[in-house]
């Protein structure tokens, strides 16, 4: 099995289904030789807090108000808010040193 595949459509959406609920990510896609069977196993497997995207095939997208639920999630997105904050600050650093007179 390789990186990335799964031997079938439905530990696939489980796989998806978990990354999403506990990480600050949003969407997942899964891609087949039948798109067909695809959108079908979707309507049998998605909980009710996923939907299909309008814009891109085979991508399922978690429900905004589903969305932050877990403690994983809040620390990842806070986690990530420090690191932003961080690297703004050591930029305007440098911006804000002036040589000469």
């Amino acid at each position: 099995m390789q990186e990335g595949t799964m031997p079938s459509l439905t530990l696939a959406f489980e796989t998806g289904i978990s990354k999403v609920q506990h990480s600050a990510a949003a969407s997942f896609k899964i891609e087949g030789p039948n798109p067909e069977k695809i959108s079908q196993a979707a309507m049998n497997i998605l909980p009710q807090s996923f939907g299909r995207s309008q814009r891109e095939p085979g991508v399922f997208i978690q429900k905004r108000s589903f969305r932050i639920g877990t403690q994983e999630e809040k620390a990842e997105i806070t986690f990530k808010g420090i690191q932003t904050i961080r690297s703004k600050k050591k930029k305007s650093i440098f911006g804000k040193i002036s040589l000469g007179g």
